[in-house]
């Protein structure tokens, strides 16, 4: 992975992680999908790659300290598909359509897309290295201090999910009472 956010390089190296920062351990069950860094660690996006399990995703947070996360979150999806940092918050979207935001103990829902309501298998979430999920590792961003989300809604030949167009989707959190998100 390339990352432009303040690490230099990560690259899959067996069953660790090196970054700028050091090198990190992980166990051979894990993927790395995207790495962000927020002011004081890294956000490492992880999926399992046991197939007697299925597919798990995770997110891990490093301090840069040592060759082991502090703390590795079970998020209740199969990924993370992207990740961005707002005012230093780790905030994902998960396999599922959720867009999540981490709490300071696990990441909890704040939006979904409208493929959550359905009950569509979405492309790509279950190989972990497949580039050709619906939202790519880096398809998230800050626009004018509000997360964008560049989603693909194509299903497979002819199919598309009902009710969210392919583009971009922009969360509206300035109001904790009242987040919306909306297709731009």
């Amino acid at each position: 992975f390339i990352d432009d956010d303040e690490v230099n390089y990560v690259t899959p190296s067996g069953n660790d992680v090196q970054t700028g920062a050091g090198t990190l351990d992980f166990l051979s069950v894990y993927r790395a999908i995207w790495i962000r860094s927020s002011s004081d660690r890294l956000w490492i996006g992880l999926m399992t790659t046991d197939d007697s399990t299925g597919s798990k995703g995770y997110v891990a947070m490093w301090d840069t300290t040592g060759t082991a996360p502090q703390k590795i979150y079970d998020i209740g999806a199969p990924c993370a598909l992207s990740c961005v940092i707002k005012d230093d918050i780790c905030h994902i979207v998960d396999a599922y359509g959720r867009v999540k935001r981490f709490n300071g103990t696990g990441f909890v829902e704040i939006a979904r897309l409208p493929v959550a309501n359905q009950n569509i298998e979405m492309p790509g979430i279950y190989d972990d290295l497949n580039n050709s999920r619906w939202i790519h590792h880096r398809g998230m961003e800050l626009v004018d201090g509000r997360i964008n989300i560049n989603v693909n809604n194509y299903v497979s030949s002819g199919v598309y999910v009902k009710d969210m167009p392919s583009g971009v989707w922009e969360l509206d959190d300035s109001d904790p009472s009242n987040i919306s998100l909306h297709h731009k």
